[in-house]
């Protein structure tokens, strides 16, 4: 009897698929990729049976991987490259100077929650957006994730809510590492659909030069207006005020512990 050939990790099955690891993660919970999760599907140690794949392989080459090219791509919802080609409000150095004030005085009262409520509601303002809030990474024994935080706006009825790391606008965001514009990212996350119409997202990454923490983020659902320069700088300067306040929070944490 032939042993069957287990490949033991997401790298040796994105690989033996001959696509990148959250492709083949997408794949998993997209198109139903058979990869196992022993003992709970909250654990991160995955395996793959060779011969149940190519199986998978042959069975998806009809209308699965019909509707696969049916549907949107990335490239067809990420609108980053036109984003920086347009034309820039002027900034509103009045409001921002109020705003960043403020914020400063709430972080001076070392209570992040309420300062990341603070700023959401001052990026929702500042960037005349229709939502607006954080999603943070969180990391462990399963699977990454990012958790909505501090929403305002129309995502307020959704704090709490989540989205995997590996499929997702803020995955891509913190991928590039770099501002990104999305158009109608709900054609493509399919999970996204309860919140939509969403005409726009704007992501701005969050980290602190080594650590990730999540992004910051604000929406316009009904077209309202575009994002744009001026709105990527101000979002940048709020989420870092933001990263280093979560990050000075998760310290003291762990002192604590200690």
């Amino acid at each position: 009897m032939s042993t069957r050939q287990i490949l033991k990790s997401w790298k040796e099955i994105a690989s033996y698929l001959g696509v990148g690891i959250r492709t083949a993660q997408r794949w998993k919970h997209e198109r139903g990729l058979p990869v196992r999760q022993p003992g709970s599907p909250h654990r991160s140690s995955v395996l793959g049976l060779r011969d149940e794949i190519d199986r998978w392989l042959r069975d998806s080459s009809g209308a699965p991987a019909k509707r696969e090219a049916e549907r949107p791509g990335i490239a067809d919802i990420v609108a980053t490259d036109s984003f920086w080609r347009r034309t820039s409000r002027p900034a509103s150095l009045d409001a921002e100077v109020r705003a960043l004030l403020e914020l400063g005085r709430a972080m001076a009262a070392r209570d992040p929650g309420a300062l990341l409520a603070r700023i959401s509601a001052y990026a929702l303002e500042l960037c005349k957006a229709e939502s607006a809030g954080f999603s943070i990474l969180e990391t462990g024994d399963g699977p990454e994730i990012f958790r909505w935080t501090a929403t305002s706006g129309r995502m307020r009825a959704f704090q709490g809510g989540t989205t995997p790391a590996h499929f997702s606008p803020c995955g891509v965001c913190l991928e590039r590492n770099s501002p990104q514009l999305f158009k109608h990212p709900e054609k493509f996350y399919s999970y996204l659909e309860p919140i939509a119409p969403i005409a726009e997202l704007l992501l701005i990454p969050m980290h602190d030069g080594h650590a990730w923490v999540g992004t910051i983020w604000v929406i316009c659902h009904e077209k309202r207006r575009q994002f744009d320069r001026e709105d990527a700088r101000l979002m940048m300067d709020l989420g870092s005020m933001a990263a280093a306040a979560i990050l000075a929070s998760r310290a003291k944490d762990g002192e604590a512990k200690g």
